[in-house]
């Protein structure tokens, strides 16, 4: 039976704010605003350049090309991209050899007018936008927007990362 992803909210009673799950941030409050960590403003997620997807998301504006960047190489997707897989194994689109990079870590896909990362893996996809700094992702979606950077299983900031740059428009 699959497990239920696990997602911390917050509610806001008056000026009180009680949290219904594990708090990391930059978190997601009531109101699908972004919470961050540096004096916990609250950021109105359709400024932001990213975004978590959950049932309820929908596009906040349309992009229809991607770029991306790795190791001397790049690629470039438009709107007809079907799935641009990211892992360890030699079958995916981008092989990766680190050994905490999963077989199929990311799955990259067009939809609904936007492109979305996907991480399916072990141990996580890191993200970071100018905008709203470095966030984790675990069996996670995001939309992806502007300028920025992902790491497959390792944190963008460590030596052994294996940083893949993005820019969509």
């Amino acid at each position: 039976m699959p497990q239920a992803q696990e997602k911390a909210f917050v509610q806001r009673h008056g000026d009180r704010r009680t949290a219904t799950g594990p708090v990391t941030f930059p978190l997601l409050d009531s109101d699908f605003n972004i919470v961050r960590k540096d004096r916990r403003a609250v950021q109105d997620r359709h400024r932001e350049n990213l975004k978590l997807i959950d049932h309820q998301s929908q596009p906040i504006w349309s992009t229809t090309e991607l770029h991306l960047e790795f190791n001397g190489r790049a690629y470039n997707f438009d709107k007809t991209l079907g799935e641009f897989v990211i892992g360890r194994s030699k079958t995916c689109d981008l092989a990766i050899s680190h050994e905490l990079v999963s077989r199929k870590h990311v799955v990259i896909r067009y939809l609904l007018g936007e492109f979305v990362l996907h991480d399916v893996s072990t141990n996580g996809t890191y993200v970071e936008t100018e905008d709203l700094g470095q966030l984790k992702l675990l069996k996670q979606k995001v939309y992806l927007y502007g300028t920025g950077i992902f790491s497959p299983g390792v944190p963008i900031n460590a030596k052994t990362a294996t940083p893949i740059r993005f820019i969509c428009s």
